[in-house]
This record gives structure tokens, sequence and C-alpha cells, in this order.
């Protein structure tokens, strides 16, 4: 062999030698880094949020105004309405009393001749107990507007019966004077079959009382 090539493979195995060992030195020095840093676990960010919500959440409180504040003008606007309702429908009633009252009065003075079908219906509309615009019939309105007006429910009866008082309040401003007493005799009657309502009781119609 020639001396060349003694020296080359000499050379060849001192490299190869040297190469691993620096190698070998470069990853104990990366476990070694590592293992005085230590691991450190760091969550990934949706952990974070997850955790940090349901904090939140558990402790956060809910602004209920906004919505209370809109049940309220619901609740005025349904009141509101029936007050105009009760104001409407006692007008119409004083006005068809009074008018008919004087037809009858004009047939009894002899002013006018009239039909006497035309009267004897003249007289079943008006009459309190059991026409059109009678106590019963007229506060059956009432109740029934009552009802559809809060959706059926009863606790809001109060609110209505107190938007019947002012629609009466209202009428009587509007008619100029006292009201026919058929007016207050349906608010009277209406107030109670409201109660009874609001009670979930039967409203039981009062005998009318002899003199």
């Amino acid at each position: 062999m020639s001396i060349s090539a003694v020296t080359n493979a000499l050379n060849s195995g001192y490299m190869g030698k040297t190469s691993n060992q620096n190698s070998k030195k470069t990853t104990d020095s990366a476990n070694n880094e590592i293992s005085n840093q230590g691991v450190v676990y760091e969550p990934g960010s949706n952990s974070d949020e997850t955790v940090s919500n349901s904090s939140t959440n558990k402790n956060a409180t809910i602004d209920y105004s906004a919505v209370v504040q809109q049940l309220k003008s619901a609740q005025a606007a349904q009141t509101e309405r029936m007050q105009n309702l009760v104001n409407s429908l006692l007008t119409g009633q004083a006005d068809k009393y009074n008018t008919l009252s004087d037809f009858f009065n004009d047939i009894a003075n002899g002013k006018i001749k009239v039909d006497p079908q035309i009267v004897e219906q003249a007289k079943q509309d008006i009459d309190e107990e059991e026409g059109e615009w009678g106590v019963e019939k007229t506060s059956n309105r009432l109740v029934e507007m009552a009802q559809a007006l809060s959706g059926g429910d009863s606790t809001m009866a109060d609110k209505m019966i107190n938007a019947v008082k002012k629609g009466l309040s209202a009428a009587t401003k509007s008619w100029g004077g006292e009201l026919p007493s058929i007016c207050s005799k349906t608010v009277d009657t209406t107030i109670k079959k409201l109660e009874a309502w609001r009670d979930g009781i039967e409203y039981k119609k009062e005998d009318k009382k002899v003199d």
C-alpha cells in the first residue's frame, strides 16, 4: 500500500470521527437546554376563550331594562285602547238612549206618529236588561274587549278595570255633563264581571230589586 493511500485513509477516519463527535455534542447541548428550561404547556387560544367565556357567562348580569320597558309600553297601549273603546261605546250608548228617549217623548206628546213595530223595536234596543244597548249586552262587549286586549291574561284585569273607569270619566267629559244612568250601570256591571274573571269565579247577576 502506498503512503498516499494510508494517509487518505487516516484522514478519512479522523474526519468521520470528528463529525460524529460534533453531532453528538450538538444533540447533547440541545437536550441539556431543554432539560434546564423545563417543558412549558401553553394551552391553545380556543381553550382560553372557552374558559374565559364560561367564567364570564357564569358571573354575567343581563340587563332586562329594555325588555321591561317594552312590556310596560305594550301594557300602556292596551289600557289606553280600552279607555278609548269605553269612551266611544258609552258615548254611543248615551246618545242612543237620549235619542230614543226623545223619540218616545215625541210619540207620547203626539208630535210624531210611528209604526207600532218601530216603537217596539226601539224599546227592545234600549231595554236595560236585554236590549242591544242595554246594561248586560253593552257590559259583555266591554268585557270581551278587555279580554281580547289583554290576550286573555286575567292578571291584567285590574289594569282593564282602571281603564274602564278612566273611559267613563272621558265619556262624561265628552258628553258635556252627567251621562244617563244606564251608562253608569253598565260600567258597574262591567267592573263586576272583570273582577269575577280576575278571581276565577263565575259572575252572578244580582237580582233586580223590587221597590
